[in-house]
C-alpha cells in the first residue's frame, strides 16, 4: 500500500478523479508510453498499472489538481470497454511472487533502505519528508514499492519494475538502479565541492 500523488491537468482526467472520489470508486493508474501525447489512445498506454483509492484532492491555482491516492494492487488491462469521457477497462489483478529466501530479501531491503537515505541526504531536490516516510514504513513490500514509485528513475524503467512479478527480482533491479543514481550524485557533489574550492 503506497501513497501515490497524481497531478492532472486535462479536463477528462480531472472529471475522472472528482467522480471517483465522490463515488468512492477505485481508479486504475497507468502510464503513457510517451508523455508528450496530449490525447492518448489505447495504444499509447501501458497495460500494467496500479489499482488505487483517492484519499484527497488538492486544487492547484493554475486549474490543475493533485490527487493523493493509495495504491493497493498491480493489475493488467484485459479489455478497454469505454474511451470517452475517460478510459474504463476490465482488469485482472496481478499477484506478486514472494521470495523463497526470506533472509536474502530482508537483507536486500535493508540495503535499499540505507541507500535511499543516503540518496535523500545528497539530493537537494528530494524533500526531507521522504526520509521520515522511509524510516516509518515497516512492511518490506510496501517499502520496496514506495521507493520504486518515488525514485527518480526513467518512466520506462519504473514501468519495468511495476511489471516484474518477483519481489526479489524487483528489489535487485531497484537496488542496481539506485546504485547508479547514487554514483552520479556523489560525482556531481564532488565536482561542485571542487568548483567551490577553486572559486575560494
Amino acid at each position: 500500500q503506497v501513497v501515490i500523488p497524481i497531478t492532472a491537468g486535462r479536463k477528462t482526467s480531472i472529471q475522472l478523479l472528482e467522480e471517483a472520489q465522490k463515488n468512492g470508486d477505485l481508479i486504475g493508474i497507468v502510464s503513457q508510453k510517451n508523455s508528450e501525447i496530449e490525447h492518448p489512445e489505447e495504444k499509447d498506454l501501458y497495460t500494467t498499472g496500479t489499482l488505487a483509492k483517492i484519499i484527497k484532492i488538492i486544487k492547484l491555482p493554475e486549474g490543475n489538481i493533485t490527487a493523493i491516492t493509495k495504491g493497493f494492487h498491480r493489475f493488467k488491462i484485459k479489455k478497454v470497454v469505454e474511451t470517452r469521457p475517460y478510459f474504463k477497462a476490465e482488469i485482472t489483478k496481478l499477484k506478486d511472487s514472494k521470495p523463497k529466501n526470506k533472509e536474502e530479501y530482508e537483507a536486500l531491503l535493508e540495503n535499499i533502505k540505507d541507500l535511499a537515505l543516503k540518496i535523500i541526504e545528497l539530493d537537494p531536490n528530494i524533500p526531507n519528508a521522504a526520509n521520515f516516510a522511509i524510516k516509518n514504513i515497516s512492511n518490506n513490500d510496501d517499502l520496496l514499492n514506495f521507493i520504486c514509485t518515488n525514485a527518480s528513475f526513467q518512466p520506462g524503467e519504473k514501468q519495468k519494475l511495476l511489471e516484474e512479478k518477483s519481489l526479489l527480482v524487483r528489489a535487485s533491479k531497484c537496488y542496481e538502479m539506485m546504485h547508479e543514481d547514487f554514483r552520479k550524485l556523489e560525482l556531481r557533489n564532488q565536482i561542485h565541492q571542487k568548483t567551490s574550492k577553486d572559486l575560494d
